[in-house]
């Protein structure tokens, strides 16, 4: 279980650094996910939420606007997150 645990959690800390590294432009994906790794637990998990949680109200909010929002959605996703 921990195991698990550990493996999502260093998921979700991959996901949230490269979302902010598309934000900060002066760090790269691996810099921040450094940055992420040598907060406190407690700071990692409040930073890993706000982001993933602002991603699901944005997925919620283009749903709202049905499969043509959705489809925008995901391809503004895909064109800001792809690697580089």
């Amino acid at each position: 279980m921990a195991g698990a645990i550990s493996g999502l959690s260093g998921n979700v800390r991959r996901v949230t650094a490269l979302v902010l590294s598309r934000f900060a432009t002066d760090r790269d994906v691996q810099k921040m996910h450094d940055w992420l790794a040598s907060l406190p637990a407690t700071r990692q998990f409040l930073i890993s939420g706000t982001v993933l949680g602002l991603l699901l109200v944005l997925s919620l909010l283009a749903a709202a606007f049905g499969p043509i929002g959705l489809g925008i959605f995901f391809v503004v996703v895909v064109v800001l997150f792809r690697p580089r």
